[in-house]
């Protein structure tokens, strides 16, 4: 939840940096059943809370590309929506090549590479599906190269979800497109009760996400029930 906003501003956008926090509590009889420190425990599972919070927030800067966009609902996900996101940002910022990053989901990385192909022949220009073993070894410029597609690396994200309409809400953009701005690392607190014989933990960290400059992305909409 957010707890305290400040507004961190420079010349061209604004970054609003809000405290999230998120807590637990354990009782002295669970707590003996931790073999090691148990605050250190405790700040290892709310702290990926917290970074899946994080997360979620860069996710949701998507929504708001709006100079360019691919796909709608129940859209399949192809290589030629990727290649058209990467066309279009290009036009924005013909640099951004070497800079840029895409956001997949699990499904969404599946039917990407399971629809994936190869123009065989260039003069009649027939697609076919990619067999498998080139699917493992398609080390060439253009092609997958580890988490690489057409020369631009992706990440795969399990907390990209269905939205209303069943669809995932992906983003390919520039790394100079979203902010995010720490004003306060993570921070744990305890409080003690010792008549209910628990020990509460919150941890909390102030920070913010936002936009600087939505041209130099692209959001796509695509069929989540890949």
């Amino acid at each position: 939840q957010d707890i305290i906003a400040d507004d961190i501003s420079d010349a061209s956008t604004s970054i609003q940096a809000t405290e999230k926090g998120t807590s637990i509590i354990i009782r002295d009889q669970d707590a003996e059943d931790v073999s090691e420190n148990l605050e250190q425990w405790v700040g290892t599972i709310i702290g990926n809370k917290l970074n899946d919070k994080i997360e979620q927030d860069i996710l949701a800067t998507f929504a708001s590309f709006t100079t360019n966009t691919v796909g709608s609902t129940g859209t399949a996900m192809s290589s030629i929506l990727y290649r058209n996101a990467l066309t279009k940002i290009r036009r924005q910022n013909p640099t951004s090549l070497n800079n840029l990053l895409m956001t997949l989901s699990p499904q969404t990385e599946q039917e990407l590479l399971d629809t994936l192909t190869l123009n065989v022949a260039a003069s009649t220009n027939i697609p076919v599906q990619i067999p498998e073993i080139f699917k493992q070894n398609y080390f060439q410029t253009g092609g997958i190269m580890g988490n690489k597609l057409f020369g631009v690396p992706y990440v795969v994200s399990n907390l990209i979800v269905d939205d209303a309409s069943g669809d995932h809400i992906l983003g390919m953009f520039d790394r100079n497109t979203i902010g995010f701005v720490i004003k306060r690392n993570m921070r744990i607190e305890m409080q003690r009760d010792a008549s209910a014989r628990t020990t509460e933990f919150v941890i909390t960290m102030r920070y913010g996400t936002g936009v600087i400059y939505e041209p130099w992305g692209c959001k796509f909409t695509v069929d989540g029930d890949a």
